[in-house]
This record gives structure tokens, sequence and C-alpha cells, in this order.
């Protein structure tokens, strides 16, 4: 931004170009103070173009726009003022005075579009609309209350042509528009334009205003005089707003910026005044016929319909954002709790799974320590007798050596197939560790219990198939029965133990039940 120079010294150019032309002033004659008028207006309009030129240059998007926008304006504005500065006293003919009106109406016009231009990046607009619709009100009601007691009775006395007329009310009133709407923007908080640049331009405005209804309604030049320096004045305040824009360093995006206006806001107040503004311009019309005040209640009252026509649409729109928020949050809702429960079962199946990994031997999937003491533990509550066979495999070393450890696992998997389909309803075979097995038998008799066994040892009488192999193995048993031989799980382990190392011991392949 090197090259905008001038736009960050545009305050103290504005000083510098007021001393420069007071000092001037007094210093030159009376015949010379229309001429240096005129050559001080062109100079301050030259500077306030360039300005515009280089800030249109050196920013992009809706910010490039609107100064554009501003710029052409502005040229409309100078020239109307050039028209006036090549008269003298306004003349009878009023086609000049029709062509500054007419320059004048464009330039306001085109800086009412270059605002509304600030529409697009707002993203909420209905809150705008909101705004738009309350400045309306508050404009309308202004107007008709200045029109009756003050500006009707400014222009009826003018004599003028109906199309100049026109001309002449035309501009102040839509610039009385958009120095209200300035205005009240200004007061707005937190809006995306600038509001030092927003100020300035309301500013600038209001003394427009008052500057050009003087000369509208007195057809009275100040050339000549120091007054003159006045008109310069709201262009050097609007430079200087331009220059605040052009230091922001936001971007103006389509849709990105918010319109903070609270519209529900001190809305008993609202409704008061309106209702107060509309009774007044009712009574004021039915006590003296004015059309211009008929037509202004009637204004306020369609404004006011389509404020009310927009809340019912916003409602509408919000209810059903709301409905169809509550179906995807139902939506939601039950898809979550499908979820859950999805989860919550596998996470039972995981914990069932965890569970039975805990209880029993991953490789032969018998019970293993705790699955058998489990077991135990629930028959010594019922105190419900039964025996225990604690068997070894005989050979199960010698397999593991000579075959290798996949045969011996293997050899375990086939020996719990074997003994478990031999094992009657509500007995367990589990895995003790390594080669050690544990039968609980619900049979406690001794009578009962040799007839078991000797099944049993029968079972390894045929050969396992391990693999591609046959092999030949026994086993030895200590069978112990409670409550006879131990009141607790370790005192039944422990003499069933010391059975089945007495089998070891007189040669293998039998069992023995403990004395």
């Amino acid at each position: 931004m090197k090259s905008l120079l001038l736009t960050r010294n545009m305050l103290f150019l504005s000083i510098l170009y007021i001393v420069i032309y007071s000092y001037l002033f007094t210093q030159v004659t009376e015949s010379t103070r229309v001429s240096l008028n005129i050559a001080f207006g062109f100079i301050g309009m030259g500077m306030v173009l360039l300005l515009l030129i280089l800030s249109f240059i050196n920013t992009k998007g809706f910010k490039k726009k609107f100064i554009g926008f501003i710029a052409v304006g502005m040229s409309f504005y100078f020239s109307g003022k050039i028209v006036l500065m090549l008269q003298q006293p306004l003349p009878e003919a009023t086609a000049l005075w029709d062509l500054t009106n007419i320059l004048n109406l464009l330039y306001i016009s085109i800086y009412i579009l270059s605002f509304t231009l600030l529409i697009l990046p707002i993203r909420n607009r209905i809150n705008f609309l909101y705004y738009s619709f309350d400045t309306l009100i508050v404009f309308v009601a202004l107007f008709i209350m200045s029109w009756h007691w003050w500006i009707s009775s400014l222009v009826q006395p003018l004599g003028l042509p109906l199309s100049t007329s026109f001309l002449v009310i035309s501009y102040p009133i839509i610039q009385f528009l958009l120095f209200i709407g300035l205005l009240l923007t200004v007061f707005i908080k937190r809006y995306f334009f600038p509001r030092l640049a927003l100020l300035l331009f309301s500013i600038s405005m209001g003394i427009q205003l008052g500057m050009e209804s003087f000369f509208v309604f007195n057809r009275t030049f100040f050339q000549g005089t120091i007054l003159e320096l006045v008109w310069m004045v709201p262009i050097l305040l609007q430079s200087m707003a331009i220059t605040r824009l052009v230091k922001d360093k936001r971007e103006f995006k389509l849709g990105e910026s918010v319109f903070y206006y609270k519209d529900y806001s001190h809305s008993l107040w609202r409704n008061i005044l309106s209702g107060m503004g509309i009774l007044s311009l009712f009574l004021l019309y039915t006590s003296t016929d004015d059309i211009v005040v008929g037509i202004g209640f009637i204004s306020i009252i369609f404004f006011l319909f389509l404020r009310q026509l927009l809340s019912s649409y916003q409602y509408k729109r919000l209810a059903g954002s709301y409905q169809l928020l509550s179906r995807n949050l139902e939506g939601q809702i039950e898809a979550r709790t499908v979820e859950l429960q999805e989860k919550n079962e596998e996470l039972q199946r995981t914990f069932t799974q965890l569970e039975h990994m805990a209880m029993h031997d991953q490789l032969t999937g018998l019970p293993n320590r705790r699955g058998l003491k489990v077991e135990i533990d629930r028959l010594m509550k019922k105190e419900t007798p039964f025996s225990l066979v604690f068997m070894d495999i005989d050979q199960f070393k010698e397999v593991n050596d000579r075959y290798g450890h996949s045969y011996g696992d293997q050899l375990l998997v086939e020996f719990t197939k074997r003994f478990t389909s031999l094992l009657p309803n509500g007995s367990m075979l589990a895995r003790q560790s390594g080669d050690e097995f544990i039968i609980v038998h619900h049979v406690h008799k001794r009578e009962e219990i040799l007839s078991y066994s000797k099944e049993l040892l029968l079972l390894c009488k045929k050969p396992f198939q391990v693999m591609e192999k046959q092999i030949h193995v026994t086993f030895s048993a200590g069978i112990a029965i409670y409550p006879e031989h131990g009141s607790d799980i370790e005192d039944l382990m422990k003499s069933a133990d010391q059975a089945m190392y007495k089998v070891k011991e007189q040669g293998k392949d039998n069992f023995h039940i403990v004395c």
C-alpha cells in the first residue's frame, strides 16, 4: 500500500487545503474571489477523484465495487457543482437548475446503490430486511411530519414548474433517507463495515442535506464568500471515510459477514412508537385532509404489513427448521441407540469371550484351574458329594522329546476329545496344567467309581491318531472323594495328587482311590 500515500495523509491534505484556501481568500480582492472559489473547487474535486482512483486500484472484491460506485456517484455530484459554478444568479429559465438536480439525483441514487451493494456480503439478510423496514418506518414518519410543518410551506411559494418541483423535492427526500439509514446503522454493534467510515459518511450526508435544503428552498448562492468552502467539507469527510475503509484489512466476501441487528431488542418500545406514529398520522390526516400525510400513513401501514409477513415467513422457516432438526435428532438418537445396542451386544460378546478365555484352556477348550475351582466351590457350597479324578499322561514327555511339541499339543487335543465322550451329564473334565487332567464326577460310591475308572483305562488301549502317526499312551490317576478325603479344594486336590503318584510308583497305567 506504499502507493497510497495520499490516502494515508488525507486528513493532513484536507486541513492544508482549507488553510491555504482561507488564507488566499483573505488576500485577494472581491472581484477575484469567485474565480478563487471555482479554482479551489476544481482543485478539491481533482484531489478527491485522484484519491478514489488510487483507492479503487488498490482494493479488490466488494470493497473495489463499493469504491467504484462511490467514484461514479461523486463524479455526478461534481458535475452538478460545475453547472452551478458556471452560472451566476440563478436565471429565470430553470433548465440548468433541472440539470443540476438530475445530476444530484443520480449522485445520491448511485450512493444508495453502493451501500445496497454491501448487502451481498451479509449472511443473515433477513436481519437486514428487518432493519430496512424499521428504518423506512422511522423515515416516513419523520418525513411526513417535516412535510406537513416545514417542507410544504417552503415549496409552495417557489412557484416552480411541476417537473422542477419534483426534482427539487426528490433529491432532499432521497438524501434524507440515506442519511437516516447511515445514521441508524452507525449504532448497530459489530457491523462489518468500519464504524468510523460509516460515521464520517453519515456526518457528510447530514451536512450536505442541510446545505442542499437551504439552497433548494432559498435559491441562494454563497459565491464570492468564504461559505462557498462549506460544500467541500462533506466531500473531504467522505474521502477520509474511503481512506479508513482502504486501511481496514478485512475483506467483504459473499455471504460471510454478519449483520448484528437485534430486531427483537426493545420490541415493546418499537411497537409503541410504531403505534403512536400510525395514530398520529391518522389523526393528522383526518384533521387536515393532507394527501401527502395520507400517503405516508398508508405507507407506514404497508411497511408494517410487509414486516409482519417477513416475521411470519421467518417463524414458518424456523418452525420448519425446528421440525427438520427434531426429525434429524430423533433419527440420530435412534441410530445412536441402535449403535449403542450393537456396541453393548459386542461388548457383552467380548466380555463373555474374555470370561470364557479366563475360565478355559486355549488349547483344548476345557475348563482351566480357575474354571475347575468355580465348579468345585459350587458343589461344596451345595454340599454335594463328588469324586475328583487326578490324571497324568504317562508317556507325554517322551512324545514331546521324540516327535516335538506340536505332536504333544495335538495328543492333548485328541486325549480331550476321547475322554469328553465318556463324561456323563453333570461331570466336568478340566486341564490342570501340562499333561495333567482332572475329572469332577458326581459319582461318589466306591463301586461306581471303580467301574467308571476301568472304563477310562479302556479308552487308552486304542492308540491315538496324531497327525500321520498313531501314538500309544497310558495314564495314571488318583481319586479322592468329597467330603470324605477333604473339606476344601486344596485338601481334596492334595489327596488325589498323592494317590496318583502312588500309581506312578507302582508302574503307571492304573488308578488308585484314597484309602
